[in-house]
């Protein structure tokens, strides 16, 4: 399959090394604004260079990875013609626009796929398959350094990867109660800290914190069931269970000790691939029709639409 690829930035050399190193796709063009990067990588990765898009125009696919602003207008000229898209999450720079290139690509039978990553970090696919009952708190722990390069805000460019989980568990669509709280730096900048609290009724909390304002890396997670508590380091791709037994305050006569009686399990996380190689993967089996197209652009709103309802708090 002939693959082309617009942005070369960081996460674009990242998707360009996947493809290259990919047995079923070819990356047959590269293209960025910044020329003289478009012709280092086209002879890195052995594709040829574009001086615009629409050269891409004959690749069986393309991949987006350039800043969150250009989606709509590069999406828009892809989907007029039927090409199938992996985006870089956000899918679109506001939540019409996205909406828009959903419904789009729902009417051509276009496969659209959001690059929603840690959906295919193995600790949190283990972890999915670990839950025993609905999900009754979940806490998100996702901050990072500075960002010089950032083109959207915090929300839309880190805490969307935990709110795709939250649409994943939660009982409905749609939360009864939004609380957020969001810090910038100054008037002109993104956000660069959120934290909120999405009330699904009396079903389910979700507690989630994300930052671009931190000194160093942390991707932690907590899933709560009645019976089960999940706790994910997606980082050092680890999976802890723990199950409640008893607990006790001490017997009479002796000093006041808590005791408690937990089991603790730590299961085998299978490591499948590199998650951007597994996304690809499955990007290629979507057009395939090895896996569901419409279900895949069915799970592509709900993140986008928690994180309108954060930011607008």
């Amino acid at each position: 399959m002939r693959v082309g690829l617009v942005g070369l930035g960081v996460m674009g050399s990242n998707h360009a090394r996947i493809i290259s190193e990919s047995n079923r796709a070819n990356l047959a063009w590269v293209y960025d604004a910044n020329k003289v990067v478009c012709e280092q990588s086209a002879r890195q990765w052995g594709s040829k260079p574009a001086s615009r898009i629409e050269d891409l125009d004959e690749c069986d696919a393309v991949v987006v990875a350039t800043s969150t602003a250009s989606h709509s207008a590069i999406a828009e000229h892809f989907a007029s013609i039927g090409k199938p898209m992996l985006l870089e999450k956000p899918l679109c720079n506001t939540l019409p626009e996205t909406l828009s290139l959903i419904e789009q690509s729902r009417k051509a039978a276009i496969p659209l796929m959001c690059g929603f990553v840690e959906r295919f970090n193995p600790a949190v696919v283990t972890a999915l398959k670990m839950i025993d009952g609905p999900v009754r708190h979940l806490s998100t722990f996702r901050h990072s350094p500075f960002n010089p390069r950032a083109s959207s805000s915090v929300v839309t460019d880190l805490l969307i990867h935990d709110l795709d989980l939250t649409a994943r568990l939660a009982p409905t669509d749609t939360p009864t109660s939004v609380g957020s709280a969001l810090w910038k730096p100054n008037e002109h900048s993104f956000s660069e800290t959120a934290d909120c609290t999405l009330q699904f009724g009396n079903q389910m909390t979700a507690v989630q914190s994300a930052s671009r304002w931190s000194q160093r890396k942390i991707r932690e997670m907590r899933i709560s069931t009645d019976n089960l508590l999940l706790e994910l380091d997606l980082l050092r791709v680890t999976v802890t269970a723990y199950r409640h037994r008893s607990q006790s305050g001490g017997n009479e006569g002796e000093p006041m000790i808590y005791r408690s009686e937990t089991m603790i399990e730590v299961p085998f996380v299978r490591h499948a691939g590199e998650p951007l190689a597994l996304q690809f993967d499955h990007f290629l089996d979507v057009i395939s029709g090895d896996e569901d197209a419409v279900a895949e652009l069915d799970s592509i709103a709900a993140p986008h639409r928690l994180a309108e309802l954060v930011e607008q708090v």
